[in-house]
């Protein structure tokens, strides 16, 4: 007869799990490489079942929310590094943000400690409890919560409550968002969101287990990635080249509106992704793995989006460890591909054409300085200014005829990623 599997919560269980988070956190912050890639490559978490893998995920998620404030709470308790940070943030994010027991934390806490330091993590674990809510009040701040890179770019672009605001919303699970993909409107359990296309559920669920998945009537998309493809107004019968296609939520939404969408991209494994959503949902889309800063198009097109490659930090509710494995030396090589994807595209649409740029940043470098130096090198465009008159695009998403979201919006429902887009019409 087979040995039954331990509960996770059985203690031996319950040591194991948490080892591996500290394995995992460590993984992502040394390899600087995003969670998702982290529990691809890690070589046993795709062991545990789905219970055990979501106890998991919770944990580093957290973790990372906070680490900022953990990182600052422990200078504060104690001048001398020590090898255990790892530790620490774990049984503060636990005790502190996931209603842990403060003897059950500290026992697994000493269990994973080293002997010599078992007494240090236990006297500062003991030191936070203390604090009750204050804490809260000491360490939720913005200028703590982000590292000072992204902090110090955001305070040029936002005012102090915009950030306290953005802050406070990273800091909770998001929600989940689906794009419908017709007017059968595919989101029971869930509710309209904004705009008549997009559903969100507040809790977010199993995806695969919500009505209309196997019929391929919605995909997930959070519902500022669904303003830029309305940005670029009616599309049917069009052809329109997505660039930076994949994983193909903007794709099917284009094809979705009646587009013949050339679907552009360079990444293998995200092509992949795209068939499969194409291939669930029934859209239809020419597929093409090719640089976009290399490929020809065989001929113009009426319409071109442009997803560029961009600091992400628009998606930090989703993405929590993204500022801590990057920093800001890659803006400047990424503005660089920014623009020349934004040349390309205004060199593949026809004369009257609309060209769509869009990257989820929230950065003033990735998205107005990127508009204003192609419009000076050029004198074939214009800045076409976006509108709700015919997008449905929300007011609060407008400005000086950009679109720009940011996590804030719409707090009190779960907030929404950030997202920059601008338009331009292509005159000769």
């Amino acid at each position: 007869m087979p040995t039954p599997k331990p509960s996770r919560f059985s203690k031996d269980h319950s040591i194991a799990l948490r080892r591996l988070v500290l394995d995992m956190y460590s993984d992502t912050l040394t390899r600087k490489q995003m969670l998702e890639e982290t529990c691809t490559r890690h070589p046993t978490f795709a062991r545990y079942d789905s219970a055990d893998r979501g106890f998991v995920m919770l944990r580093l998620k957290t973790l990372f929310r906070y680490r900022g404030a953990f990182m600052a709470m422990l200078r504060d308790f104690s001048p001398k590094k020590t090898d255990h940070e790892a530790v620490l943030h774990l049984a503060l994010s636990e005790i502190l943000c996931l209603g842990t027991p403060v003897y059950a934390a500290a026992q697994w806490a000493k269990s994973v400690s080293k002997p010599y330091a078992q007494g240090y993590v236990h006297a500062l674990i003991q030191r936070a409890v203390r604090l009750g809510e204050e804490w809260r009040a000491l360490y939720l701040k913005p200028e703590i919560l982000m590292p000072p890179w992204l902090y110090q770019r955001l305070q040029q672009g936002y005012a102090p409550e915009d950030l306290n605001a953005m802050a406070e919303v990273c800091l909770a699970i998001p929600p989940l968002d689906i794009t419908l993909a017709g007017e059968d409107r595919a989101g029971q359990g869930g509710s309209p969101f904004l705009v008549p296309w997009s559903y969100r559920y507040p809790e977010p669920p199993a995806v695969t287990s919500l009505p209309g998945y196997d019929q391929g009537l919605w995909w997930v998309q959070d519902v500022a990635a669904s303003f830029p493809v309305m940005a670029l107004g009616d599309v049917r019968g069009k052809a329109v080249l997505d660039m930076g296609a994949a994983p193909g939520g903007k794709t099917m939404q284009l094809a979705s509106r009646g587009a013949h969408v050339t679907a552009l991209d360079y990444a293998p494994d995200r092509l992949k992704v795209l068939r499969e959503n194409l291939a669930r949902t029934g859209f239809t889309a020419d597929v093409i793995a090719a640089d976009a800063l290399t490929w020809s198009p065989p001929a113009l097109f009426d319409a071109v989006l442009v997803d560029a490659p961009c600091s992400a930090t628009g998606t930090l509710r989703r993405h929590p460890e993204l500022p801590w494995i990057r920093d800001d030396r890659q803006i400047g090589s990424l503005r660089v591909t920014q623009e020349a994807l934004l040349h390309r595209a205004l060199n593949a649409v026809k004369p009257e054409g609309r060209v769509v740029y869009a990257v989820c940043s929230l950065l003033k470098e990735e998205g107005p300085d990127v508009i204003q130096a192609v419009l000076a090198a050029r004198s074939d465009c214009l800045l076409q200014p976006i509108t709700n008159q015919y997008t449905m695009i929300p007011d609060f998403a407008l400005k000086d005829g950009y679109l720009q979201t940011n996590p804030s919006h719409a707090a009190e429902d779960g907030g929404m990623d950030g997202f920059f887009a601008a338009c331009f019409v292509k005159t000769s």
